[in-house]
């Protein structure tokens, strides 16, 4: 079988191993998160989301049920087609672009 010429670069494998050591590090915290938000009780956690919810819009200051709102944009060339997605957290009527 052939062996990639690129398996004994040392700078390779040192790249590779910063990125797993980053990996690591990100899901270790992401455990702890999780591990933490198991002790806070469900009713407490319903009851924070329902007063942000009824409380006022972080954009327009206007009370009322706030939500996280979705915005698309696609875009065409010749050659290359791509899109955007945008979320913002907000009143209804201060939702991007009135939508």
């Amino acid at each position: 079988m052939a062996k990639c010429d690129s398996a004994n670069d040392d700078s390779i494998r040192r790249g590779d191993q910063r990125e797993a050591t980053v990996l690591q590090h990100k899901m270790s915290s992401a455990g702890m998160l999780l591990a933490a938000s198991r002790q806070i009780p469900d009713a407490t956690v319903l009851q924070k989301v329902m007063e942000v919810r009824q409380g006022l819009c972080p954009v327009c200051s206007h009370r009322g049920t706030i939500d996280v709102h979705m915005t698309y944009a696609v875009y065409s060339m010749l050659v290359m087609t791509g899109g955007r997605t945008s979320r913002s957290f907000a009143a209804d009527p201060a939702r991007p672009n009135g939508n």
